[in-house]
């Protein structure tokens, strides 16, 4: 159970990192 959910806290933090960074590409994109 632990482990379950140490692996999901992982998945939910490399997701807000992707999103950061398609946020972030997006708006230089745009913007540059």
């Amino acid at each position: 159970m632990h482990n379950s959910t140490k692996y999901t806290v992982d998945i939910a933090i490399w997701i807000t990192l992707g999103a950061v960074l398609l946020y972030v590409a997006g708006w230089s994109y745009a913007y540059h």
